[in-house]
């Protein structure tokens, strides 16, 4: 939470009011509770997240992004990159909020694909709209992170999410669902290997004067917890 806070406070760079693409800004790293992920700075609509998988240690790429419009959200790897990739969504604080491994959709094949066209949220069997009108996705500041298979987020030593089944997007069913994450596992050393993820209904982050009130608010509840 400190180094996000911290990554708040130094990052300067504004996209402009129309519709942007993100290129990774050297490694993003990967999303830890209570460390940071790459902030995705602009307004006007996302439309994609460029970056790169990286040779000699498996890895996965974190970024920040706000979604605007949560019932026609969607995220995506279809079209973007030759890997066998896989989409985490988590809140802030770490808690997982839905996963992909191999899309849904016909000719998703080993892309990954979260949100309005990825079929139906499971376990619980709901369509993206009653999920989301559920009160599951509020629109919000979200950590998106994409991985090769199989680089996976682990909460206490365990999955947050199960290996499967796949062709489908599921809220945590891991051993350790209910944790936030704090480690990653497994993956391959490949070699570099470029990606990118479509988005509709996201944005960037607030630009950094507005995130001021959103890192103080952060920092306040890192410190009452502290206090507890």
């Amino acid at each position: 939470m400190r180094k996000l806070v911290m990554t708040i406070f130094g990052l300067s760079l504004i996209a402009g009011a129309n519709a942007f693409v993100w290129v990774e800004q050297g490694d993003a790293p990967e999303f830890v509770g209570g460390n940071t992920a790459q902030l995705v700075i602009g307004s006007g609509g996302l439309t994609e997240i460029q970056g790169m998988f990286h040779s000699g240690a498996p890895d996965a790429d974190s970024y920040v992004i706000q979604i605007t419009e949560p019932l026609r959200f969607e995220a995506t790897t279809v079209g973007g990159s030759t890997a066998d990739t896989q989409l985490f969504l988590f809140r802030l604080d770490g808690m997982g909020v839905i996963h992909d491994d191999d899309g849904a959709m016909s000719g998703d094949g080993l892309r990954s694909r979260i949100g309005l066209n990825g079929g139906p949220v499971m376990p619980a069997n709901m369509s993206w709209q009653d999920w989301v009108n559920n009160g599951n996705l509020p629109a919000g500041l979200y950590v998106i992170s994409v991985s090769e298979y199989n680089r996976d987020p682990q909460a206490a030593g365990d999955l947050i999410w199960n290996n499967g089944p796949f062709n489908q997007q599921r809220t945590p069913d891991g051993p350790n669902a209910g944790s936030p994450v704090d480690a990653w596992g497994g993956g391959p050393n490949g070699t570099d290997i470029t990606y990118s993820i479509f988005f509709q209904g996201a944005d960037g982050v607030p630009e950094p004067a507005t995130m001021l009130a959103i890192g103080a608010g952060l920092a306040a509840l890192a410190a009452r917890r502290r206090r507890k």
